[in-house]
């Protein structure tokens, strides 16, 4: 009767149609037709990203984390055919490429360096995207064409999202800090 129960007993009835996407869905990202949604499902094993077909409401394809870790960042690029996922502790980001027919294949993957990659970003011209390194307090710019990391500029104590302003020229980065450390939550924002 779209009930449904959660892990603690309590029922919900969710708003809309629902289409299981993963264990533990953290993060998403649509592609600019509107066409297929992305969902980066972060749960206690068996990370993976599901693209979901939005006219059918129907899950198209599943893709196993290549290394068995995904967290939360994913960029898509402005055309359609390219997003990234970060790739958490395994240190990497992942490009995939997505066919004509909606489905996507593991393009590349970038290595990160000093610390995990967390959120990601895409720069206005999709030639450098922006990760947060959430264990060492950075957020790094990798040069797209080369495949590498460029710069790294210092974030507040575990940065984990990171936007693009509208106009390009900043990064709006959430530190999740850490009261016992006393560092507390706040926003870094840094030069693009």
């Amino acid at each position: 009767g779209g009930v449904g129960i959660l892990p603690n007993g309590r029922s919900i009835t969710p708003a809309g149609d629902q289409v299981p996407a993963g264990l533990l869905p953290g993060n998403m990202v649509i592609t600019p037709d509107g066409k297929t949604l992305i969902v980066s499902n972060n749960g206690h094993r068996n990370h993976s990203l599901t693209l979901i077909d939005t006219a059918q409401k129907t899950v198209r394809q599943t893709i196993p984390a290549p290394d068995g870790a995904l967290f939360y960042g994913l960029a898509i690029a402005s055309d359609g055919a390219t997003f990234y996922a970060a790739g958490g502790g395994a240190a990497k980001i992942y490009e995939y490429a997505i066919a004509q027919d909606g489905t996507a294949a593991l393009a590349r993957t970038i290595e990160a360096t000093g610390g995990y990659p967390t959120g990601l970003a895409l720069s206005r011209d999709g030639q450098t995207l922006y990760a947060t390194h959430y264990s060492i307090g950075a957020v790094a710019a990798y040069d797209l064409a080369a495949g590498a990391q460029k710069v790294t500029g210092t974030a507040g104590k575990y940065p984990f999202g990171v936007a693009l302003s509208a106009d390009g020229a900043s990064l709006y980065v959430s530190n999740w800090g850490q009261k016992k450390a006393g560092a507390d939550a706040t926003v870094s924002i840094l030069y693009a």
